[in-house]
């Protein structure tokens, strides 16, 4: 199953067919989705040392860690390989709430690569090392140990460090199912007044282009 496949960052300001491969919000286990581009969402390592709660300190929220059936069912439709159903424990983590704003990133980063330009805004048009390389100046930047070890092409998690770093691909999932086991947080349907993504291509539109057998499948509005 893909990391990002329960779909949908609501409202963001960027369109994608179907809705089906972005980050669901984390609601309700989170306020809002936490992103950037679809692709930086980060949280501090359990190893990071705080004089406080990191939820109090550093706006991040707690998710409470558990057990969980990663993937999708064999009878799902359109259903990948790699979506293979299997259980999985995730520990307790730290994650920030909101999407990484624009001004926030090209303080850190000192450029702006997004298409649709706000300072309170996403950011998007990052790559994910572009991603890698935001966490490590964020826990530079906070005195905190970068997680992240470069080396040209070849990335490498130092699990003894203390900063910033991106969600797993287990943790992701896990926080955008929000204890559903829906092919969507809140259902099996689409509609872009509650997920980002082009409203006219909705989640299983091919087959119902000729005979519309699904009443559920309805395109809306384009985001």
């Amino acid at each position: 199953m893909s990391s990002l496949k329960k779909c949908g960052i609501p409202r963001m300001p960027q369109s994608n067919k179907n809705g089906r491969r972005h980050m669901r919000s984390l609601l309700p286990l989170l306020s809002r989705a936490a992103c950037l581009a679809a692709a930086l969402a980060f949280l501090l390592s359990a190893s990071a040392s705080f004089a406080g709660d990191p939820a109090q300190s550093d706006g991040l929220i707690l998710i409470k860690g558990g057990t969980f059936l990663m993937g999708s069912p064999e009878s799902e439709r359109q259903r990948q390989r790699d979506e293979l159903r299997h259980e999985v424990l995730v520990s307790d983590f730290y994650v920030d709430p909101y999407e990484v704003r624009q001004d926030s990133y090209e303080r850190i980063m000192g450029s702006n690569p997004s298409h649709f330009r706000g300072k309170d805004l996403p950011v998007e048009n990052v790559t994910w090392f572009d991603a890698v390389e935001y966490c490590n100046r964020l826990s530079e930047s906070a005195g905190l140990s970068p997680v992240y070890r470069v080396s040209g092409s070849s990335v490498s998690w130092d699990r003894s460090a203390n900063g910033y770093r991106l969600l797993t691909e287990a943790e992701w999932e896990y926080a955008a199912r929000a204890g559903a086991q829906k092919i969507f947080q809140d259902g099996d349907q689409t509609h872009s007044d509650e997920y980002n993504f082009e409203g006219s291509y909705p989640y299983l539109i091919e087959e119902n282009y000729v005979r519309h057998r699904d009443p559920s499948v309805v395109a809306s509005r384009f985001r």
